[in-house]
């Protein structure tokens, strides 16, 4: 998995309602099928901590994802991995495990953003099927 690292592709996030959420991490995502590799970003906030903090965690996450390969089968996505303020706290193992359930979710699709999107998508149709009855009750 590459890095994400130009403006475009944060802003392509930044629209996204996909979410894969842990005590750790937050992770933004959004499948692209012109995409050659997935691309991963690393965000971690002044919140989390001081410079050295949040350096640390980057790294770490940087490590974690040299090692990651995402199953053949998943199409290609964008994501940014967003460290919460839990992660400092933590253990390499409990770390890795984690993310990994997160990016696992994201891959599957059984993160809570799709299920957010299906239930929003239900009530829009539900809510369409109110105006048109209401419209030819009128």
């Amino acid at each position: 998995m590459q890095r994400l690292k130009d403006k475009r592709g944060y802003k392509l996030l930044k629209q996204s309602t996909l979410k894969s959420v842990s005590n750790f991490f937050l992770i933004v995502y959004l499948f692209d099928s012109a995409l050659q590799e997935s691309l991963a970003g690393i965000t971690v906030s002044k919140k989390v901590g001081n410079a050295v903090t949040r350096n640390k965690i980057k790294r770490r996450i940087k490590a974690f994802l040299i090692g990651f390969k995402p199953r053949e089968e998943t199409p290609r996505f964008l994501c940014n991995i967003i460290a919460l303020q839990p992660v400092v706290m933590t253990d390499w193992q409990v770390f890795c495990h984690e993310l990994q359930r997160c990016l696992w979710k994201v891959e599957t699709g059984k993160s809570n953003g799709s299920q957010r999107d299906m239930n929003i998508s239900v009530l829009n149709s539900n809510e369409e099927k109110i105006s048109s009855d209401v419209s030819d009750n009128i």
